[in-house]
């Protein structure tokens, strides 16, 4: 649908006017015309923003690794026992 029409705001109201073929088509448009603000706020929190300062170093950003003994605690904590062995790399630091 967005490859064809490009912005969810293009896509018309009425099913029966939509020029590409989508299965639960009529579904669809019904929760796009049901829940337009929902929609758009969908669209705004799935949009990469481009235009805020970053105060940080690519550096900074880098991935090091898991604090393996805070992930350990984390997943006993919450009951993921199997979830601590995932990580394929650990940090330097616990």
């Amino acid at each position: 649908m967005l490859s064809h029409y490009g912005h969810i705001e293009q896509i018309p109201a009425d099913v029966s006017d939509w020029a590409v073929k989508v299965r639960g088509a009529t579904t669809a448009a019904d929760n796009l015309n049901a829940r337009p603000d929902e929609a758009r706020l969908y669209k705004q929190l799935t949009t990469l923003r481009t235009d805020v300062p970053i105060e940080t170093s690519l550096t900074s950003l880098e991935w090091r690794g898991v604090k393996r003994e805070k992930f350990e605690t984390l997943c006993d904590d919450l009951g993921f026992g199997r979830l601590a062995d995932l990580p394929h790399r650990w940090s330097c630091g616990s």
